[in-house]
């Protein structure tokens, strides 16, 4: 069974995480972060907000307008990624999309 793939405009992604508020909240703030091995660029990266239900699905591009998200690199590679946003609207998902690194192929020798 291939892994679900989110879309985001042109865009697919392996892998997502999110947070839905389900109380008002006045300032959410998600601080995700990578091991530097994984070696993501900002491009490989994208903030969404989301519907939910079992897996993002209808997504609010004018919620994700308000949405700030700050990237911190070494270099071109991402180490971690601060979205916030002022009071988000309860029961969507906001969240981060990326494609995890390729794995290596173990040497049989």
């Amino acid at each position: 069974m291939k892994p679900a793939r989110f879309s985001i405009g042109q865009r697919e992604y392996k892998c997502f995480e999110g947070f839905i508020p389900v109380h008002r909240i006045g300032v959410l703030t998600i601080l995700y972060r990578f091991p530097q091995k994984y070696g993501l660029k900002q491009k490989d990266v994208s903030y969404f907000v989301a519907g939910y239900s079992g897996r993002p699905d209808y997504q609010n591009p004018k919620e994700r307008d308000r949405m700030t998200a700050d990237f911190d690199c070494m270099g071109e590679t991402v180490l971690s990624v601060k979205l916030q946003v002022k009071e988000p609207l309860m029961r969507l998902m906001y969240g981060l999309a990326w494609n995890p690194p390729k794995r290596r192929k173990k040497s049989t020798s």
